[in-house]
């Protein structure tokens, strides 16, 4: 029930009520709507649960500040506190804040973590069924999880061995070498839509993934146990 947005008088009375229809006046989504209000609760208590009426842009930059130096927040967390503090003042209570000067949060640089390719095999064998097609497609081809997911039937190319990464981290194409296993999943694709032969199988799956999207969360599951019990350190990137 997290998705369906609370009803609301026509008239409402409570602040963060009179927010909320604010935002939905507006046409945003839901999602962005519990984030505002997720961080104007925030600021509101940041402040001893003071009105924002009766505070401005100074009580703004201090809790913008503190995130970056108390809270040690990512660059992105305090855009989103300010994006929904914005809002509040110059949308929501028609006041501006003006330029505001507070320490904006530095961004982080992380290196990447691999598995060596004795931990991809650990891993790939611990899997079983579709996830491990994927579990292989993955480490095998270099694709990331949601990647994998987003493969269609024409993003193979079995003559060349390739695989097309259609909108991968960054929005970018890039091409990477075909596992083996790739084969099974076309061969899978084609008991999904009742084909056995490849041409009714381009006819119908061409543009068609190959997994199911609602498998990310039983993939993300997977890893993170098969990773805790086998003692490694799960990649990033």
């Amino acid at each position: 029930m997290d998705d369906i947005r609370p009803p609301l008088a026509v008239e409402p009375t409570r602040f963060i009520d009179q927010l909320r229809s604010s935002i939905r006046r507006r046409g945003l989504s839901y999602a962005t709507e519990k984030t505002y209000v997720y961080w104007v609760l925030r600021f509101i208590r940041f402040h001893n649960r003071r009105h924002p009426e009766r505070m401005g842009p100074p009580e703004v930059e201090e809790f913008l500040g503190d995130l970056a130096e108390q809270r040690r927040c990512a660059v992105a967390t305090q855009r989103l506190a300010l994006n929904a503090l914005v809002f509040l003042y110059d949308k929501h209570l028609h006041v501006s804040l003006g330029k505001l000067h507070f320490h904006y949060a530095q961004r982080q640089r992380r290196m990447p973590t691999v598995f060596t390719h004795a931990e991809a095999t650990t891993i790939i064998r611990c899997l079983s069924g579709v996830y491990r097609t994927m579990g292989a497609l993955m480490y095998g081809s270099g694709l990331r999880v949601n990647e994998v997911l987003r493969l269609r039937v024409k993003d193979l190319d079995f003559g060349s061995k390739q695989v097309t990464v259609r909108d991968g981290k960054g929005g970018n194409v890039r091409l990477s070498a075909q596992h083996k296993q790739a084969d099974y999943a076309v061969e899978q694709a084609a008991t999904r839509f009742g084909t056995p032969s490849p041409p009714g199988l381009l006819r119908q799956a061409m543009t068609s993934n190959l997994f199911s999207p609602c498998l990310a969360t039983g993939t993300f599951a997977r890893l993170r146990s098969i990773c805790m019990s086998s003692g490694i350190e799960p990649a990033r990137s």
